[in-house]
């Protein structure tokens, strides 16, 4: 994948599902430890770029950087700040703020933010 591609599956994945991915916990409820696979369908920004056939629950609880060392996932190394700073998106901003963290994001590394402009 392209760094392009990365910013695209991950915003345009975030601004539709409008909502955080969290670890269920044993009841049933969601926690607050984010996830790349949560509850209902949910993935973080990091989580849409991860096919779905390498996903493993065990990826969870990880940094993007040991996900990438510890299962392989050399198609994603080279975008690894990339993805860490989508990341951190989905972490710690308000989903209010997620697109205008986007868009800052797309600008300082030279992305097209077409595929997100009308959502």
């Amino acid at each position: 994948m392209t760094a392009q591609e990365i910013f695209d599956k991950a915003a345009v994945g975030l601004l539709t599902q409008k909502a955080k991915s969290y670890l269920v916990n044993p009841d049933g409820h969601e926690s607050m430890v984010c996830a790349y696979r949560g509850a209902n369908g949910k993935k973080c920004a990091a989580g849409f770029c991860i096919e779905d056939s390498l996903y493993t629950e065990s990826m969870e609880k990880n940094t993007i950087t040991g996900v990438i060392q510890q299962f392989g996932l050399k198609e994603l190394a080279v975008h690894e700040v990339l993805l860490s700073t989508l990341q951190s998106i989905h972490d710690g901003v308000s989903i209010d703020n997620w697109k205008a963290e986007l868009l800052h994001l797309a600008k300082t590394k030279g992305l097209s933010t077409e595929k997100i402009d009308n959502l």
